[in-house]
């Protein structure tokens, strides 16, 4: 028998209309960018006495089956990918309809931003790596390289930080650092590769040198053998910029924002005290190059977004920048301050210089208030003092007993010049009576 073109007969001897199925109108998807390992949502129109045929592509590649059924949505799960898209057709008889094709959904990888770990390291002596976090990770890979072995892990978990510490022989490691969920991971973030030096009194990381123009800012890591706290001294074109006392390990990234424009120099000078002998000094010295940062002359406003989606600070003073020691933005410092804003007392004066200086001549302000932090500055530079006990370095700031106390190696340092006019301000508690 033969039947005209717009028939057909199934298995079961039925005859039908043989017409061509129209696809759903329209196929709906997540307007946000979906982090790996979550959920898709996409849904479509319906078709009358129609099952449907739903198909994927991700990253640009070839189309995929991932359902097929009677339903009118489903749900899909954002593989370790950077974009996907979706398209869906209506079966009636067989038949199956042209497609009706989706936009393009971001996808947020299982990538990890940032790994942090010490520019330098000393034999024996244990070494802090941590890493940003990942929206949807619940399991982070840590993998290990030194000069002695290729990469293995040496952590799995939910954290993002680990403590490693070296093993004899080495010269270099490096770490890398991997992102996921249920048993499916983003690419690797790895950090530089560390040296690993010899115990020893005092060692400042790098080389003396000129870093050339400054795109990035300039870490360094101070570590001693000795056990016993360390003094550093940050000085920027000689001017003492801050001194704090730390353990051995610190490391720190001096921001690039806060040098000044031009050609400069950044000096770092460290001291330790040993169980014996006297203080050891270490001196690393660095020229550099910034240039001013050029703006249009055209502008205007633009949607700030973070991982897809649109943001905006939550308050004014996020926007503004303040010196790293007191937390980098407005908000931070007010944070700091919180403690001291229902019985802060605050105090300004001036001092004219004796041109004395050194531990023997120290220069001392009196308050009438515990000081938490005095601000010392002149024409050449400023001091910031917080510290409550002294160090016993060549350098020094501590405050005790409502009176602040400095000295260091010259009068210039030590903001005490001859005849130099200098300002201070401190802020602290109110005495309870």
């Amino acid at each position: 028998m033969i039947l005209p073109q717009n028939l057909t007969v199934d298995d079961n001897g039925n005859i039908t209309a043989n017409t061509y199925p129209d696809p759903p109108t329209s196929i709906t998807v997540p307007s946000e960018a979906i982090p790996t390992g979550s959920t898709i949502a996409i849904s479509w129109s319906a078709v009358t006495g129609a099952t449907y045929k739903l198909q994927r592509s991700a990253d640009g590649g070839s189309w995929a089956d991932v359902y097929t059924g009677g339903n009118t949505s489903y749900n899909d799960t954002a593989g370790v990918w950077n974009k996907v898209k979706y398209r869906v057709a209506s079966v009636k008889s067989g038949i199956t309809s042209g497609y009706t094709e989706s936009k393009e959904v971001q996808i947020l990888p299982y990538k990890v931003d940032k790994i942090t770990a010490p520019s330098q390291v000393m034999e024996g002596q244990q070494i802090p790596v941590s890493w940003s976090s990942v929206a949807a990770a619940n399991t982070y890979v840590l993998e290990r390289k030194s000069s002695t072995a290729d990469w293995a892990q040496i952590y799995s978990g939910a954290d993002t930080q680990f403590t490693d510490t070296p093993e004899g022989g080495w010269t270099s490691v490096q770490y890398r650092v991997k992102a996921g969920k249920d048993g499916t991971f983003g690419g690797y973030t790895t950090s530089p590769e560390i040296p690993v030096i010899s115990a020893s009194a005092l060692v400042i990381s790098g080389q003396d040198g000129d870093l050339g123009t400054l795109t990035n800012d300039v870490p360094y890591t101070v570590s001693s053998d000795t056990g016993n706290p360390i003094t550093v001294e940050r000085f920027v074109n000689g001017s003492l910029v801050a001194r704090v006392t730390v353990e051995s390990g610190f490391a720190y990234s001096i921001p690039v924002m806060e040098l000044p424009t031009g050609a400069g120099t950044i000096k770092l000078v460290c001291s330790v005290t040993p169980s014996s002998g006297g203080p050891v000094t270490a001196t690393r010295i660095w020229g550099y190059t910034k240039t001013v940062v050029q703006f249009p002359e055209e502008g205007g406003p633009a949607v700030l977004q973070q991982e897809g989606k649109k943001v905006l600070p939550i308050t004014l003073a996020e926007c503004i920048k303040v010196p790293v020691n007191w937390g980098g933005s407005l908000d931070k410092s007010l944070e700091l301050l919180l403690p001291l804003l229902n019985t802060a007392v605050m105090a300004t004066g001036s001092y004219t210089g004796t041109g004395t200086f050194g531990q023997d001549n120290p220069n001392e302000l009196s308050f009438t208030f515990d000081p938490e932090i005095v601000i010392v500055s002149g024409a050449s530079g400023s001091i910031t003092i917080s510290n409550k006990e002294p160090s016993g370095g060549q350098s020094d700031g501590y405050i005790q007993n409502q009176k602040a106390t400095w000295y260091s190696t010259s009068a210039a340092k030590q903001l005490n010049i001859q005849r130099e006019q200098y300002s201070y301000w401190a802020v602290g508690k109110a005495v309870q009576t």
